[in-house]
C-alpha cells in the first residue's frame, strides 16, 4: 500500500498521516464549538467555555504542528528535546 502511495503522491507521500492527523482534530474541534453553541441547554458561560477551550487546543495542535515542519524533527524526538 505505502508503495502505491508513493507512485500516487511521489517522494512526499506522508502528506503525512500527522498533518491529516491535525487537520482531522481541528475539524472535530470546530464541530464540536459549533454544536455546543447551538444547543439550547447548555448556559452562555458554558458556551463560551467550551469555545475557548477548543480554540486553545486547537492552536496547540497546529503550534505543535508547525513546530515540528519548521524543525524537521518528529513529534516526539521535539517532546523528548525539550524535556531535557
Amino acid at each position: 500500500m505505502f508503495a502505491v502511495k508513493k507512485l500516487i503522491c511521489g517522494e512526499d507521500a506522508m502528506l503525512d498521516l500527522y498533518m491529516v492527523i491535525v487537520l482531522l482534530s481541528c475539524f472535530v474541534l470546530i464541530i464540536t464549538a459549533a454544536s455546543v453553541i447551538t444547543n439550547r441547554l447548555v448556559t452562555k458561560k458554558n458556551k463560551s467555555e467550551i469555545v475557548v477551550l477548543c480554540s486553545l487546543i486547537g492552536i496547540a495542535i497546529l503550534g505543535e504542528w508547525i513546530g515540528v515542519k519548521t524543525n524537521g524533527a518528529p513529534a516526539t524526538v521535539s517532546a523528548v528535546m525539550n524535556s531535557v
